[in-house]
């Protein structure tokens, strides 16, 4: 695409984003994130430039596995008295510039009013935060969070209009100059939304950063939208400046159902769909509209075999340093007895860091660890770099966490892999939130469903992503290494498709004999 185009006979830099949204007009397929279907905001915008509605769309949806947790967190959101701060500031230029236009068009009054009630909301309500947060900070315990009521940050803003109100009220009486025009009681909330999603100001072009104004508005509309139900979880900690509430939404399925039951039909696809039902109940897709088509990989199972260590485990309470010893003793010896690059994947970071320390030593190989700070170029010099080591006659061992940079997303295509090792299993923390999820799905799909729902089936899926991550074409093989044995008990094995077979070694030498003899018995195919 040119960077500049003539536009009414002038040189006019072109907008990558403003050309794609035109051209999609006239498109057949239109390629996209997420967030333009299932983000209210975003979707508005972007069918309404294209003039499209949801039932002129057929969705398709790569990666559906992902779907569920998008969604819950393109609806999270975040109060802080430094935002309400910002959005003050962000209100009094918009009001500034409503000034300066009303001395030209007189019929901008009741605009010019409204703005400035918002604009006194917004300073009472910072005053009514930053109590309300100091009394937080003081009942916080030692876990440093603490669920609230949605209603309770209703009740702040209630506060702020009625003192406001009281405000109007008295200048009236006095004759003072204040704020005259005030909203109806019964449409406050919705209106003071919309003065914030409509405030407009200068933003730094080279910024990412949305106006505060918008995000309170984004809040405000969670809250009034899932607040009165148990689907909303408000999460307080003492984190930044003054402490900070996090808004998370617990079901999908508002959001995502009505949307599969506008458009005029979806597809949705994974290789780890696994169960689809589960996901359908996730995103609200009801059983009278799904159906679902499961088919075999097409990959000989004998080129990828799993093999699960029964010896080891990061079961929080089996920790210890004689069992980390032993899963570094597993991958030491898998390592020794692969041919080519090893990719390693753990539930942490502080795993990573605990068993990739000084005391982990791979003779004859490099290790590559992953960092929190990497970015695509630096995924894009590794996978050249995993490339080249065997021309090199060099191993290179990589290890990352589930769920991160290198575990998901990217494509170790030519066999650039041999070996796959999956260390744990990573379930959620204990969390505020995390309770509030199992209990709120526990609630509507059964105690039944809740534990495979709400944890087993997400990590053994984080599982399974990585151990596709080693075969990308017909002709590939690699070995597949799990170093937790809770994997063959009932708990996780069920969340396996049923036609993966794992093979148990006892010790690190099983798994290393296993390692040496599936190499020495199988090569990789060279497709021309």
């Amino acid at each position: 695409m040119s960077k500049t185009h003539v536009e009414n006979g002038q040189k006019t830099q072109t907008c990558p984003w403003k050309a794609a949204r035109n051209a999609a007009k006239e498109a057949q397929v239109i390629v996209c994130d997420y967030n333009h279907l299932f983000i209210e905001g975003v979707r508005n915008a972007s069918l309404k430039a294209m003039g499209l509605r949801l039932d002129d769309l057929v969705v398709i949806v790569d990666e559906a596995h992902n779907l569920p947790d998008r969604v819950r967190k393109g609806m999270q959101s975040r109060l802080t008295p430094t935002m309400v701060r910002n959005a003050i500031s962000e209100i009094e230029e918009h009001y500034g510039n409503l000034q300066r236009a009303s001395m030209v068009n007189d019929s901008m009054g009741d605009s010019l009013e409204l703005k400035k009630w918002s604009l006194e909301v917004c300073k009472e309500f910072r005053q009514v935060l930053t109590r309300e947060f100091k009394r937080l900070v003081g009942e916080l315990s030692r876990d440093d969070e603490m669920e609230i009521q949605a209603i309770e940050v209703l009740n702040w803003l209630d506060e702020a209009f009625d003192k406001v109100s009281a405000h109007v009220s008295q200048s009236t009486l006095t004759g003072s100059d204040n704020v005259s025009l005030v909203p109806k009681k019964n449409i406050r909330l919705k209106v003071f939304k919309e003065l914030l999603e409509t405030n407009e100001v200068d933003v730094d072009e080279d910024g990412d950063n949305e106006p505060s104004a918008h995000l309170l508005a984004q809040q405000i509309d969670v809250l009034d939208r899932f607040g009165n139900g148990t689907a909303l979880c408000l999460v307080f900690d003492g984190q930044g400046r003054d402490g900070r509430i996090i808004t998370h939404l617990l079901d999908a399925g508002l959001v995502a159902g009505p949307i599969f039951e506008q458009v005029s039909g979806s597809i949705l696809m994974s290789g780890t769909l696994n169960p689809p039902s589960m996901f359908a109940d996730l995103l609200g897709i009801t059983n009278k509209t799904r159906g679902q088509l499961i088919l075999e990989s097409p990959f000989a199972k004998e080129r990828r075999p799993i093999v699960v260590a029964t010896d080891v485990t990061t079961l929080y309470r089996e920790r210890s340093e004689e069992n980390t010893a032993r899963i570094r003793d597993h991958i030491s010896s898998v390592v020794q007895n692969t041919p080519g690059n090893v990719a390693v994947f753990v539930p942490s970071y502080s795993a990573l860091e605990q068993i990739f320390d000084g005391t982990m030593y791979l003779p004859g190989t490099k290790k590559l660890v992953e960092s929190k700070t990497w970015s695509k170029q630096d995924i894009n010099s590794l996978l050249i770099e995993l490339e080249e080591a065997p021309k090199r006659g060099r191993k290179i061992v990589i290890a990352g966490v589930f769920n991160g940079r290198l575990s998901e997303g990217v494509d170790y295509a030519g066999g650039i892999l041999d070996t796959v090792i999956c260390v744990g299993i990573q379930n959620a923390p204990p969390s505020v939130f995390q309770k509030a999820y199992a209990n709120y799905i526990k609630d509507k799909f059964g105690q039944g469903n809740f534990w495979r729902y709400a944890n087993s089936q997400p990590a053994i899926n984080t599982i399974l992503q990585a151990m596709g991550r080693p075969i990308r074409a017909m002709g590939d093989r690699a070995l597949i290494v799990l170093l937790d044995r809770r994997n063959i008990e009932r708990t996780y094995s069920i969340c396996y498709p049923p036609d993966i077979r794992m093979n148990q070694v006892s010790d690190s030498d099983g798994s290393g004999r296993f390692a040496k003899r599936f190499f020495a018995k199988v090569q990789r195919k060279i497709e021309t």
